[in-house]
């Protein structure tokens, strides 16, 4: 006799419904991204993320003369300080910028990089 025609049997005799699986645990990290979702709120957990992280993408040095200011709908907008900056970042790191950050949040999640002047 296998194990399902036993489990089949018990069922049967004992007429009641058969036990449903256990679900997997979930971690807090899941169940946390999960409510600020509902709350509308995940983007903007994602947003600070991305700014947390933004010193170890660029360097510290491009950290200090840039920063990130929004997030919204894939296209991270990054304000310089000077038009010069500006230009530069657009010439020569903004390919670089991001893959790293594609590399460590996901393609989904920056799309797009556009500089701006103005911290």
């Amino acid at each position: 006799m296998t194990e399902a025609q036993r489990r089949q049997i018990l069922t049967e005799w004992r007429l009641l419904p058969e036990p449903k699986p256990e679900k997997a645990p979930r971690s807090v990290q899941s169940l946390v991204e999960a409510q600020l979702g509902k709350l509308g709120l995940a983007d903007r957990l994602i947003e600070d993320q991305v700014t947390a992280a933004w010193e170890s993408v660029v360097g510290p040095s491009n950290a200090a003369l840039s920063r990130p200011v929004s997030l919204r709908k894939g296209e991270l907008i990054v304000g310089v300080a000077q038009p010069a900056l500006k230009y530069t970042f657009e010439r020569f790191h903004a390919t670089e910028i991001l893959t790293r950050l594609q590399e460590r949040f996901g393609a989904a999640t920056v799309r797009t990089i556009r500089f701006r002047t103005g911290n």
